[in-house]
C-alpha cells in the first residue's frame, strides 16, 4: 500500500487549538464532530487535518467486490462499515468521488438546511451507477447513523456499543449475510469485542475483512480472535497516511507511543503523519479464491 507521498506534512500541524484535550489513547479528541446532525463540522474538522485514509480503502474495497460477487455467484452483496460515522465510505463508493471532493462538497453547502442537504447528497448518489453493495453501518453515534442512513449513504444502520454489549436479535439480524466488513479507523476507539461480535453475526457467510488500523494500536489480539474463527490475515505492503497531527502535543505523545512499544517512527510519524496499516482477514478455506498476483494487487493498492 503506497504512502501516497503525503509524509512531509509540516503545514497541517497545529491546526486546532495547541491545548486540544488528547484521549487516553494519545490521539485528540474529536468527540465535538462525530455525533452532530449532519457531517459539515466533521468534514470541516478532517479537511484541516488532511484526513485521507478512507480515500485508501476505497481502492482496497473496489477489487475484492467483483470477487466476492463472482466467487459467491451473486448480483448484489452486503458491506458492514464499522465506525461509520456519517457514511464515508458509501458516499465514497456510491458517489465515485474522493475525500477532497467531499470537503468542497461540505464546504460549499455551509448556508443550506439539514433537509437540503440531504437532498443534495442523494443526488448525488444518483448521478452514478448503484454499485451492487448493500451497506450497512456500525457506529455509537445516533446522530451520524442517522444521517448516513437518511442521505442514502447507507441502507441501514446498527446504532450500538459493541465493546459494551451483545447485539440484541434485531440488530443480528441487520448484520446477517455480510459479504465484506470493513474499517477505516474505528480500531481503537473499539478492538475485539466488535470486531468479533460484528463477524459472529455473519459467520454462516464467511465475510472477508479490511481493516485501516493505526499504527499506534494492536491489530494481535483481532488476529488471534479470527484465527480461532478459521481466518487467516496480511498486513499490507506498507504504510497508509491517515492524517497530519493536531498539535504538537499530540505529535509527541504519539510519537513517545510508538517508540515505547517498539515501533519505528523514523520517516513517518516522525515527519508529522499519522499512518496506518492494511489488514486483509479471509476464510483459510478462500486463501486461494483470488490468485497471488492479484492479491499482492490488493496489498499494494494507493490511492
Amino acid at each position: 500500500m503506497a504512502n501516497t507521498g503525503q509524509t512531509d506534512c509540516a503545514a497541517g500541524a497545529g491546526v486546532m487549538c495547541p491545548d486540544a484535550p488528547l484521549d487516553e489513547s494519545g490521539k485528540v479528541v474529536l468527540d465535538h464532530v462525530y455525533n452532530q446532525r449532519d457531517p459539515r463540522a466533521y468534514f470541516g474538522v478532517l479537511r484541516e487535518l488532511s484526513y485521507r485514509i478512507p480515500d485508501a480503502a476505497q481502492a482496497v474495497i473496489r477489487r475484492l467486490l467483483p470477487v466476492l460477487a463472482r466467487a459467491r455467484k451473486r448480483d448484489r452483496l452486503m458491506l458492514i462499515d464499522v465506525g461509520c460515522s456519517y457514511g464515508v465510505t458509501g458516499q465514497l463508493l456510491r458517489s465515485g468521488r474522493t475525500m477532497d471532493w467531499l470537503f468542497a462538497h461540505y464546504a460549499g453547502h455551509a448556508r443550506c438546511d439539514r433537509s437540503e442537504l440531504i437532498a443534495s447528497d442523494r443526488n448525488l448518489y444518483q448521478l452514478k451507477p448503484l454499485e451492487p453493495v448493500a451497506i450497512v453501518g456500525v457506529d455509537i453515534a445516533a446522530n451520524a447513523c442517522a444521517y448516513a442512513h437518511e442521505s442514502g449513504a447507507v441502507d441501514a444502520t446498527v446504532t450500538a456499543n459493541l465493546e459494551a454489549h451483545d447485539l440484541t436479535p434485531s440488530q443480528t439480524a441487520v448484520l446477517a449475510g455480510a459479504d465484506l466488513i470493513v474499517s477505516t479507523g474505528f480500531i481503537g476507539y473499539g478492538g475485539v469485542r466488535t470486531i468479533t461480535r460484528i463477524l459472529d453475526a455473519s459467520i454462516a457467510n464467511r465475510p472477508w475483512m479490511v481493516h485501516f488500523v493505526m499504527r499506534l494500536f494492536d491489530y494481535a489480539p483481532i488476529k488471534v480472535a479470527l484465527a480461532a474463527r478459521g481466518y487467516v490475515t496480511s498486513r499490507g505492503s506498507a504504510p497508509v497516511f491517515q492524517r497530519v497531527f493536531a498539535s504538537r502535543s499530540e505529535e509527541r505523545e504519539i510519537v513517545r507511543r510508538l517508540v515505547q512499544s517498539g515501533c519505528d517512527p523514523t520517516g513517518l510519524e516522525d515527519r508529522n503523519g499519522i499512518f496506518a496499516e492494511l489488514y486483509v482477514s479471509r476464510p483459510a478455506e478462500e486463501r486461494h479464491l483470488i490468485d497471488a498476483d492479484e492479491f499482492h494487487q490488493i496489498l499494494t493498492s494507493d490511492q
